[in-house]
């Protein structure tokens, strides 16, 4: 308002001049005396200066809208936040930008200037970019848009440093508590395949637990051996797609299983279309008949011999498929006992029929790693976003929302007059902090 004021001011006090001076030629010109025109050109010029002094008075562009405005210095931490960058969407919301990648001497820090830096261990800043946009993809909501992380990690094989000192410290914690739950349960000897599958998951999620630091189980693929699957994903790759490689990896856990997908769900089928087309997975009919038996049940698969006019009998649903596979009229009638139109049948990749174990824990491998990372990205990107809004020079209470992970995340007090923590304090980290002012309370 007070450099609109001075410009008005300024405006006014010129044209006045120019009418003094036109007038001072020409006496003829103008509509008043010259000495009342240099008097009103006086007064303004007068009035336009303790405008300027004002300081209230900012030139423009010094700072975006003063509600929203960020403050210039940080409360007193630790370790402050460098090189904020604040800006307004479309929406005229303040959000934050992380500035960009930054290189050092052990590969990119992938989000500088905020309270947890996650160093990508590359030396090629394409690729440091590529999980960048990535991530924020998934920060600003367009995951499902956007392709995910986890492929782009398991293609190059890139590792977050950070991450890799948190494996380093708890495999082997984690490994001799698995092993030591597995031989102190004495029902796993004797339990059933699917039994010992419900209780493998119950023993990481426990050993898990037993850890200084105790994230979900779903980091647990890190801390298991990381089989050498080197240049597996480029051959993927070279002979299906990227794209293919892309949508084909989270289903990886299905690779030689069938897989029921009703018409509601519309991004899968758009998803086992594409893989259809890049020749890594079989629709209906062209899935292997042997396999499209397994999907019976012992009852249907006896209808189905007696239908066939097959005389022999069957002990097994083994040997009730070996009776069924490729006898003539099984096809048809397979139409009419299964939903072949949602059926689907992902293969594995050409010449890799042997590495798809391999591949499967690759890739559950860089799942969590990219989990893991995306988690801990967002909460140091919130946190650092919190601190450099906080009102400055006002008496603020601020409030932590611990998540209990560790010792260091439990020790942490509820509220804080001065000089709050800056979560995370570990990967995985999910403590939040908020800021109060006296006002609210």
């Amino acid at each position: 308002m007070a450099y609109i004021k001075v410009m008005l001011f300024y405006l006014i006090g010129l044209i006045c001049g120019i009418i003094t001076l036109a007038m001072a030629v020409d006496q003829t010109v103008g509509w008043m005396p010259p000495t009342l025109s240099g008097l009103v050109t006086f007064l303004f010029i007068y009035l336009a200066g303790p405008a300027t002094s004002d300081t209230a008075y900012v030139a423009p562009n010094a700072h975006k809208d003063e509600e929203e405005a960020a403050p210039t210095t940080l409360p007193a931490t630790e370790k402050t936040p460098q090189n904020s960058a604040l800006s307004t969407n479309d929406s005229g919301r303040l959000i934050y930008q992380i500035p960009p990648v930054e290189k050092t001497a052990n590969g990119y820090l992938l989000n500088p200037g905020t309270t947890f830096q996650l160093t990508l261990a590359t030396e090629s800043k394409e690729i440091a970019q590529a999980v960048r946009e990535r991530i924020d993809h998934y920060e600003n909501g367009e995951w499902l848009e956007k392709a995910p992380l986890a492929p782009v990690l398991a293609r190059y094989q890139v590792h977050c440093l950070e991450i890799d000192a948190y494996i380093k410290t708890h495999k082997k914690p984690f490994k001799d508590s698995l092993t030591s739950l597995i031989a102190n349960s004495p029902e796993w000897e004797n339990a059933k395949k699917n039994d010992k599958n419900y209780m493998m998951s119950e023993f990481i999620d426990k050993a898990i637990q037993s850890l200084p630091i105790r994230l979900s189980s779903d980091i647990a693929p890190l801390l298991q051996d990381l089989p050498d699957t080197k240049g597996l994903d480029e051959m993927i790759i070279n002979s299906h797609g990227k794209e293919a490689h892309e949508i084909y990896m989270p289903y990886a856990a299905h690779i030689e299983k069938i897989m029921q997908v009703s018409d509601n769900d519309k991004l899968v089928i758009q998803h086992m279309k594409k893989l259809v087309n890049a020749n890594l997975c079989l629709q209906g009919a062209d899935i292997p008949q042997s396999v499209l038996l397994q999907q019976l049940t012992m009852t249907d698969l006896s209808e189905l011999i007696a239908d066939c006019n097959i005389h022999e009998k069957a002990k097994s649903k083994s040997d009730a498929i070996s009776l069924l596979d490729g006898a003539k009229g099984v096809s048809g009638k397979l139409v009419n006992m299964l939903p072949l139109n949602e059926l689907y049948y992902l293969i594995p990749p050409k010449g890799l029929t042997k590495k798809v174990r391999d591949l499967q824990v690759s890739w559950q491998y860089y799942d969590a790693l990219a989990k893991l990372m995306k988690g801990t990205y967002s909460v140091a990107r919130t946190n650092t976003f919190r601190l450099i809004t906080a009102p400055e020079g006002e008496k603020l209470r601020w409030e932590v929302k611990s998540c209990d992970d560790c010792a260091d995340c439990e020790s942490l007090q509820l509220i804080y007059e001065h000089s709050p923590p800056q979560p995370p304090l570990h990967v995985g980290c999910q403590c939040l902090i908020f800021w109060h002012t006296a006002a609210e309370g």
